[in-house]
């Protein structure tokens, strides 16, 4: 019996490593510092498919695909900003080396805010830090604050995607925002890839999945990725 439980132990944490590898490498893809680079809301095309977007307070991101992206900051949104003193409860199984690291990262996170409030990556970071110990409602309100702060974006909706969908146990949140998430960056596949798992895996509805390839198909054409999604649901029989 003591065995089983170190066993599952190690499993929790090693879980926990390559969820906090995925997630925080997801979110340095997205990333990319345009510091003074470009304007607020300017779009730079850098070539056929790959694109930078700036966010106005000195943040950008790069994405791959056709079309432009703009983003603009609304300042007057009518959401309560997310109270930066809320309490973070590590995990029991945290080592103290962990624990030591993500407490620095987290102090550099607050101060980064405390000096730009509406910093687009630190909100981000924010939200990470939350959903790492598994405080999904603080995760929640620091989304659902940036997407408010940043309305044509796609991250903050993509993220409450899986979110609602996987954690908060809320599908018609997570549908809601995954679609968010594709109107605000059509030429981005990668949300028509989760949205369309989402109905599959979770929902059982692959009628619905090849909906949501079959669209991510007819905006982009000639995206490979999306023509053998779509292949693969038809034969699934749909």
């Amino acid at each position: 019996m003591e065995g089983d439980k170190k066993e599952n132990k190690f499993k929790n944490i090693a879980g926990i490593v390559v969820a906090a590898v995925i997630i925080f490498g997801a979110g340095f893809y997205v990333w990319s510092d345009l510091r003074g680079d470009l304007s607020e809301s300017e779009v730079v095309d850098s070539g056929e498919n790959d694109r930078q977007v700036d966010l106005g307070d000195g943040i950008g991101f790069e994405y791959s695909g056709d079309g432009d992206i703009t983003v603009e900051r609304v300042d007057d949104i009518g959401v309560e900003k997310p109270d930066l003193n809320r309490k973070i409860t590590y995990l029991d199984y945290f080592s103290e080396d962990v624990i030591a690291t993500l407490d620095a990262q987290i102090k550099e996170t607050k101060n980064n805010l405390a000096e730009n409030p509406t910093s687009f990556e630190d909100w981000v970071n924010m939200g990470l830090h939350y959903k790492f110990v598994n405080d999904y409602e603080g995760s929640r309100q620091v989304w659902e604050y940036l997407g408010a702060l940043y309305p044509d974006t796609f991250l903050p909706f993509g993220n409450l995607g899986n979110l609602y969908g996987y954690y908060l146990n809320q599908p018609e949140k997570a549908i809601e925002n995954y679609e968010r998430a594709i109107e605000n960056s059509k030429s981005m596949s990668q949300w028509y890839f989760e949205l369309a798992s989402f109905y599959s895996q979770s929902l059982k509805n692959d009628a619905k999945a090849l909906d949501v390839a079959k669209l991510g198909l007819s905006r982009n054409p000639e995206n490979e990725k999306l023509k053998e999604l779509v292949e693969h649901y038809e034969g699934k029989g749909m």
